[in-house]
């Protein structure tokens, strides 16, 4: 299993990529489906990112 350290390494590079694909999306470059529920679900998988972040930066915080 990977550490912690690391584990929040790989949620803050998932982040960024869902934030690319939000910027592309509404860019227009994204045509896979209705551009608003592709949205909604990025918002909701970042959010849950965000959360999993701020849990693992607490852990690692407290040793």
């Amino acid at each position: 299993m990977n550490t912690p350290e690391e584990q929040l390494s790989a949620i803050e590079i998932q982040k960024i990529e869902l934030e690319q694909e939000f910027v592309r999306l509404r860019s227009g470059f994204f045509f896979d489906g209705p551009p608003e529920i592709r949205e909604a679900e990025l918002l909701e998988e970042l959010e849950h990112l965000t959360t999993r972040a701020e849990r693992l930066r607490s852990s690692i915080e407290r040793g």
